[in-house]
């Protein structure tokens, strides 16, 4: 009999459009309805071989971030090991009392390039480091080099870069951004976006990347939209095989989070730097 795979999925959307305004998943009406953590686990459940151990609910861009919180807040179960909440980047941000990491979408049509590049949004990543507490980056594709310039005058700060920095293939601005992106010492990649992902950019993330850098994350319930998380699974499985790091001991380790019942994994330790303001 082959080994159970244990899998912590570091990217989880949940939500509920009867009370939640999100004007965006208008234009997806297949997931268009309220989804729950409990179909995320029937749908690992169906798969052989496999085991959902733990996942990490990261923000889906509600109009209303602070009722996010309450639901989330409201939200027990065990499987939730972790929470992505959403907050403006500044010294003075807003930071979620629930919040394992923070997250500001930067990926909409609405964001200018001019927004990453603020020296607000810079200080209130210091803000982070000096909190210990990961961002995690979701960009445009074409704004991937302004994020690796971004990163790179905060590199003590512990970042995740999601869905491979949505690079869908891989040109020569995309291999220049994620080389330079992973030579940054705290930056972590998750293995999702398109369904299916681009095989040659995820080969190129598992070259460049140290294996202890890399996470298994199934944007769920997006990834059913154009395939299927059993197919996005087997996918990422072709690339890093059944790695217990890709799979889930990255994801306890950058979040800093446990499974219940199992120790934790502590986040490394860097220097403290010199207390901020965050009034």
């Amino acid at each position: 009999m082959m080994p159970t795979l244990h899998i912590i999925d570091s990217h989880v959307h949940i939500w509920d459009p009867r009370v939640q305004r999100m004007p965006w998943l208008d234009a997806v009406p297949a997931v268009n309805r309220p989804i729950g953590i409990d179909e995320l686990e029937r749908e690992f459940a169906s798969i052989p071989g496999v085991h959902l151990d733990g996942a990490i609910y990261v923000e889906v861009d509600e109009t209303d971030p602070e009722q996010e919180d309450r639901l989330l807040y409201e939200n027990d179960s065990p499987l939730i090991i972790g929470r992505t909440l959403r907050s403006r980047v500044s010294p003075y941000m807003r930071i979620p009392v629930l919040a394992t990491a923070i997250r500001e979408p930067l990926h909409s049509n609405e964001i200018q390039r001019a927004r990453i590049q603020d020296p607000l949004f810079l200080a209130g990543l210091e803000v982070l480091a000096d909190r210990q507490l990961p961002f995690e980056v979701v960009n445009r594709e074409e704004d991937l080099p302004a994020v690796l310039g971004l990163l790179e005058k905060v590199p003590q700060e512990t970042v995740i870069l999601n869905h491979m920095g949505n690079v869908s293939h891989l040109t020569r601005r995309g291999r220049y951004a994620l080389q330079g992106l992973s030579e940054l010492p705290n930056l972590y990649v998750k293995i999702s976006g398109d369904n299916p992902i681009d095989l040659e950019t995820a080969k190129f993330v598992s070259d460049v990347f140290s294996p202890r850098r890399i996470m298994f994350a199934s944007n769920f319930p997006m990834v059913n939209v154009t395939g299927s998380l059993e197919s996005h699974l087997r996918r990422v499985r072709s690339v890093f095989g059944d790695d217990p790091l890709v799979f889930s001991q990255n994801a306890l380790r950058a979040y800093g989070v446990r499974v219940p019942a199992l120790p934790a994994v502590k986040p490394a330790q860097r220097p403290r730097r010199k207390e901020q303001s965050c009034y």
